[in-house]
């Protein structure tokens, strides 16, 4: 069986950055013949998937296999069925949203002394943890991981939006973000915030509440509530929010500095 696009680039990620046929044909879990095809491939063609006229076409394009690559670099630990599901959510956004990639931190509590949060960001991908977001937890856990392999993939009209939350500000932050180099939306200081994922994580609090019908026992029940109704969310609920965009944008210039009905 021919190797996935998503598994042959990684090998080829991996052998770039120094390993050897052996240790990544045991870290991907493949023969040591599947990786030498893959390398033979890549040496003789210049990319990792099937040669044009074979059966089958090219899998993937020059921008998804950027994607691969940069992809696994950041995470060498990913499953390649991990790396074709990130890729099959890009490619199923609509143009004018696949451009852009939002985070928004919420807090979703056992008591009033937790402090566990949630974060999405719209490529589908979350991240759940404990304890406070730090400048340095931000950009390890978040940018580095969820943010920085879409710069590669959608390319220059790649735009990043967060808002102006301390760690998002912090200098260590912009000095990250310059030396990485990609757009980030320009956020005023007093601002109505427009963040579609802060209606769509009210409704995942409701939906968490109505499913939970006491006090989550422990952090990871809470967990497990929370991701099981998050993928619960009817894809429509999200389209809706996005679609209603055009007319909160309007209300917020016709308001002005005033509250919107939203």
């Amino acid at each position: 069986m021919d190797t996935t696009p998503q598994k042959a680039g990684q090998v080829i990620a991996l052998i770039e950055n120094g390993l050897s046929q052996r240790a990544v044909a045991r870290q991907l879990d493949m023969t040591r013949a599947a990786v030498r095809k893959v390398c033979k491939r890549y040496e003789e063609a210049g990319f990792f998937h099937r040669r044009a006229g074979t059966c089958r076409g090219r899998f993937t394009t020059i921008r998804d296999d950027r994607f691969i690559v940069s992809t696994t670099l950041r995470n060498r630990h990913l499953k390649a069925v991990q790396v074709q599901r990130q890729l099959r959510e890009l490619r199923g956004m609509r143009p004018e949203y696949a451009a852009m990639v939002a985070t928004e931190e919420g807090k979703c509590t056992e008591d009033q002394e937790s402090d566990l949060q949630i974060l999405y960001d719209l490529g589908g991908d979350r991240v759940h943890r404990r304890g406070g977001l730090t400048a340095v937890r931000y950009i390890e856990e978040i940018l580095a991981i969820h943010v920085v392999p879409y710069v590669d993939y959608i390319g220059d009209e790649f735009t990043f939006m967060h808002d102006n939350a301390r760690p998002h500000t912090a200098r260590i932050v912009q000095y990250y973000i310059t030396e990485v180099g990609f757009r980030v939306m320009e956020w005023p200081v007093y601002r109505p915030d427009l963040n579609p994922i802060e209606h769509l994580w009210n409704e995942l609090k409701r939906r968490i509440r109505a499913r939970l019908d006491h006090t989550p026992n422990s952090i990871s029940e809470l967990i497990v509530a929370a991701e099981k109704e998050y993928f619960n969310i009817p894809q429509e609920t999200i389209a809706n929010l996005i679609r209603s965009m055009p007319n909160r944008m309007r209300e917020v210039i016709r308001e002005r500095d005033s509250d919107t009905h939203y």
